[in-house]
C-alpha cells in the first residue's frame, strides 16, 4: 500500500531526503532550517524538542519530486498536465477496510489533546500561534452524503480546540453553510501525513467523476484505503500517520491569525469557525507532514490550476499547446499560454483563449499569450515575446474588477482589474517575425 512511508522511501532511493539529526525547536527553528532547503530537498527532521515524533516536508516543493511520484518524465513540465489528463478520465474507487495503521494508537475523550502528540510548528514571526497546515480536511455534504477533502490551515488554541480557515468560494465553506441552515455543526477529520498524492488530489480545481478519493486513487494506481474514523461518521485514509476526528461549529466563530500565507505575506485577522476534536488516533512511531512556507503550497495549487487552464483553453482551441503558471506569479496569478496558428481561421483565437483562462482558474489575473517558437519556461524568452510582438494599444486586453483571491494585499477583498497581453505574430505577418537562424555548432567539438 503506498503511504507517507513509501514515498519517503521513494525519495530516499532518488537521494533527494536531507536528513537533520540534530534537535530542532518547534518555534520557529525547525521551519527555518526548511526554508534554507525549500525546493532543493525533502526534509526529514529527527528529533524535534519536546517530543518523539518526526517531522517531514517538502515532498511537493519543486516539479521534479511530483514527476518522480507520478512516474513521469520531469525533462518537460507537460508531461505532469498530460498524467493528470489521464488520472482524471479513470477513477479508482476506494477500498473500505475493517482497520489500519492509523488506529494504532486511539485517544478519546478527557485524554484528547493536540500538541501532547502533535509537533504542531510555529513558523514565521508573525504567525498568530501553531498551525497544522500538512493535513486534508474530510468532510461529507449534510444534504447528498458526498465526500470532500481539501487543505486548510488549522490554529491549535487548546487542548481539543482550535480554528479552521476557510478561503471565499470553497465546497467546504458552502457545506459549512448547509449544515447551518440545517440547525447542525459539520462532522470533520483531518488526516495528517498521508500519501503526498492525496494532498494533490485535495487541491483539485475541476468537476470530478466520483470524489477525490477516486481521483486520488487514479493518481495512484491503486484503491485508497478507508476505515471508519472513531467518534464521528466518516472513513479517513487507513494508512494515515494521524487521524484528528470532530465537529466543525456552524454558528461559533472566532477570530483567527495573522498567518503567513502562500503569497509570503500576512494573512488578516478573520472569523472562523471552530474545530473540537473529540478523538486523535496514530501510527506507532508516526511522522508528522508540515507544508511550511510558499513553494509546496505554490506546487500543489499551481500544477492543478495549469491542468485546469490547459482543459478550458483546450476546449476553446487545440491551437493550445503548453500552458504555464509561473513561479514568480505564486504558481497561481501570471499564466502563460503557447499557441500554434496553422490557418488564417485560427487568428483571434488566442483571444478567446484568454477568456477561458480567466474563467477556469480565478486567481489567473496575468494572461500572455506567445507563439510556439517561444519558450514558455524561459521567462526571457517571453520578455523577448512581448518586447518585440506586443503593441500594448492593440494587444492589450483589460478585464475590470474580476475576482482573484482576498490574500493578495493589492486586491480590494478579492477583487482586481486583470489583463490579456497577446504576443502573438498575425497569421498574415509571419514572414516579417521569423526569428533568426543559426548554424548549431557542436561546441565540443571545437574546444
Amino acid at each position: 500500500m503506498k503511504d507517507l512511508r513509501s514515498a519517503l522511501e521513494l525519495f530516499k532511493e532518488a537521494n533527494e531526503v536531507q536528513v537533520i539529526k540534530k534537535e530542532v525547536d518547534w518555534k520557529y527553528e525547525l521551519a527555518g532550517v526548511y526554508k534554507k532547503l525549500d525546493g532543493k530537498k525533502v526534509v526529514y527532521f529527527e528529533k524535534v524538542k519536546g517530543y518523539d515524533v518526526s517531522v517531514l516536508s517538502g515532498m511537493l516543493s519543486n516539479r521534479r519530486f511530483l514527476s518522480l511520484l507520478l512516474g513521469v518524465d520531469p525533462s518537460d513540465p507537460m508531461n505532469i498536465i498530460h498524467k493528470l489528463e489521464e488520472a482524471y478520465q479513470r477513477d479508482v474507487l476506494p477500498k473500505k477496510v475493517s482497520s489500519g495503521p492509523c488506529k494504532e494508537n486511539i485517544v478519546t475523550g478527557d485524554k484528547t489533546d493536540i500538541l501532547k502528540y502533535l509537533p504542531v510548528i510555529r513558523a514565521a514571526y508573525g504567525d498568530a500561534g501553531r498551525y497544522i497546515t500538512g493535513g486534508i480536511t474530510i468532510t461529507k455534504d449534510p444534504e447528498t452524503g458526498w465526500y470532500n477533502f481539501s487543505v486548510h490551515r488549522i490554529c491549535v488554541v487548546g487542548k481539543n480546540k482550535a480554528l479552521l480557515h476557510i478561503d471565499k468560494n470553497r465546497r467546504l465553506g458552502m457545506m459549512l453553510e448547509k449544515a447551518a441552515k440545517m440547525g447542525k455543526d459539520l462532522e470533520i477529520a483531518v488526516a495528517i501525513g498521508v500519501h503526498p498524492l492525496l494532498l494533490l488530489a485535495a487541491t483539485s480545481k475541476v468537476q470530478l467523476k466520483s470524489d477525490k478519493f477516486g481521483l486520488a486513487g487514479s493518481f495512484l494506481g491503486e484503491p485508497v484505503e478507508l476505515v471508519k474514523a472513531e467518534t464521528v461518521d466518516l472513513y479517513v485514509p487507513a494508512h494515515s500517520e494521524f487521524v484528528l476526528e470532530g465537529k466543525l461549529t456552524s454558528r461559533k466563530f472566532e477570530m483567527e491569525g495573522p498567518f503567513q500565507e502562500y503569497p509570503g505575506t500576512y494573512s488578516v485577522v478573520s472569523p472562523a469557525p471552530v474545530f473540537y476534536v473529540s478523538a486523535i488516533t496514530f501510527r506507532s512511531n508516526p511522522i508528522y507532514y508540515a507544508i511550511i512556507g510558499g513553494t509546496e503550497s505554490h506546487i500543489l495549487r499551481g500544477v492543478q490550476g495549469e491542468y485546469a487552464i490547459y482543459k478550458a483553453a483546450r476546449a476553446v482551441s487545440p491551437i493550445v499547446k503548453k500552458v504555464y503558471l509561473t513561479p514568480g506569479s505564486l504558481c497561481r496569478h501570471h499564466a502563460i499560454i503557447q499557441v500554434k496558428k496553422e490557418h488564417p481561421d485560427h487568428e483571434g483565437l488566442q483571444r478567446n483563449i484568454m477568456y477561458a483562462v480567466l474563467g477556469a482558474m480565478r486567481e489567473v489575473d496575468v494572461v500572455i499569450v506567445v507563439d510556439d517558437d517561444v519558450d514558455i519556461y524561459d521567462l526571457e524568452d517571453v520578455e523577448w515575446a512581448i518586447a518585440t510582438r506586443f503593441d500594448a494599444e492593440k494587444d492589450l486586453l483589460i478585464f475590470g474588477r474580476a475576482r482573484s483571491h482576498e490574500i493578495i494585499p493589492i486586491t480590494e477583498e478579492g477583487i482586481r482589474t486583470k489583463i490579456g497581453i497577446d504576443a502573438t505574430v498575425p497569421f498574415d505577418k509571419r514572414d516579417k517575425f521569423k526569428r533568426a537562424e543559426f548554424y548549431d555548432a557542436k561546441l565540443e567539438d571545437y574546444l
